[in-house]
């Protein structure tokens, strides 16, 4: 049995498990890039170079791998509630303590003024600094409705049509970028051409499509294949941010491959519970460390912090804090967290049965 099969055939807790340590992994190493990027140290360089080679499209191909097609308006407002839902309260959060920090540290406030407001309207990778990480939820969003309607039709992740349409859309994407590689798009819409094929991976992986030594032997291949490319001058730079996304096919194919190995090191870190809880209750928070953190570690530079072990530890455990205070109350869960089940917001607001179940 390969490794996608075990994963279905394994009881949930284990498989929620196994993808909670990824996640937790993932977004500290998220914050250990974010930090590094503001570092002045010799290895910091080095360290974004790498981590930028598969740290978001990880996140995506995990979104596969939870992947499960619905009828288009019950994934749109399942997705709506999980997703949108935490991006405009912690984007409205995050604008408030930026006032008060602007208050009490007399620090500029970029926010206030056209080109911000224009900013948090747009979204995207028009959001930067504290709001750095934001893009993602607006790309992932459009990036599930997209594959949904593309699963709705053709049904087989593997069908012909499908891989010809994230080919299209992956080949439009690139040429899109190369000529204009500076062009920003509201909501990040411009990253859904390069998200879309590691969901659409991390769903193959779901379904089981590969064996684990056919996996093994693609992901030899990928690497040596990078490494000559690498030595004869191509360079391994990817950001999805900005919809930069490095060489064509083979800077996809090292991100999966990355990625893939990633989730091998997780499998081998969940057979020890003493290692694999604290990252299950990291990624459990994922999310909320994802929108705080850039917030937290640019706050600490304000006031004199520089030290990075410090501003990696306090861009986890801050956002953590918040997430275990607001879990507890069903309002700040479902505005933070995104745990609103549809209909459920509107019983809640006291609007009959009937209009909650159109």
């Amino acid at each position: 049995m390969n490794s996608a099969k075990a994963l279905e055939a394994s009881p949930g807790y284990k498989r929620i498990a196994w993808l909670e340590a990824c996640k937790g992994l993932g977004i500290i190493l998220l914050v250990v890039l974010h930090v590094c990027v503001e570092s002045t140290a010799e290895m910091s360089p080095a360290i974004v170079w790498f981590l930028k080679l598969f740290r978001m499209p990880m996140f995506f191909v995990v979104s596969g791998l939870l992947f499960s097609a619905r009828p288009p308006t019950v994934l749109f407002e399942k997705k709506f509630l999980s997703l949108i839902v935490p991006y405009v309260a912690f984007l409205a959060l995050i604008l408030i303590m930026i006032a008060l920090r602007s208050a009490v540290l007399h620090v500029p406030n970029p926010y206030f003024s056209r080109e911000g407001i224009k900013a948090v309207i747009l979204g995207g990778e028009y959001l930067k600094s504290d709001f750095g990480v934001f893009w993602f939820m607006t790309c992932l969003f459009l990036t599930q409705n997209l594959y949904n309607a593309m699963l709705l039709r053709w049904k087989d992740p593997a069908s012909p049509q499908i891989i010809a349409v994230v080919t299209l859309l992956y080949a439009l994407g690139y040429a899109l970028w190369l000529a204009a590689p500076k062009l920003g798009t509201p909501l990040a819409i411009g990253v859904v051409p390069f998200g879309l094929p590691f969901l659409w991976f991390g769903h193959l992986m779901k379904q089981g499509r590969l064996g684990l030594r056919g996996a093994w032997a693609l992901c030899i291949i990928v690497i040596f294949i990078a490494v000559i490319a690498g030595l004869y001058g191509v360079h391994f730079g990817m950001d999805l941010k900005y919809a930069e996304p490095g060489p064509a096919v083979i800077g996809m194919a090292l991100a999966i491959a990355i990625t893939w190995l990633f989730f091998q090191l997780m499998k081998a870190v969940c057979m020890v519970p003493g290692l694999s809880r604290p990252l299950d209750v990291i990624g459990a928070a994922s999310m909320t460390v994802m929108f705080l953190h850039q917030f937290v570690h640019f706050t600490l530079r304000e006031i004199g912090v520089t030290s990075e072990p410090v501003l990696i530890a306090a861009g986890v455990a801050l956002p953590m804090i918040f997430w275990l205070i607001v879990k507890q109350h069903p309002w700040s869960s479902m505005l933070f967290l995104g745990t609103a089940q549809p209909g459920l917001a509107l019983r809640r607001l006291g609007i009959g049965q009937s209009a909650a179940g159109r």
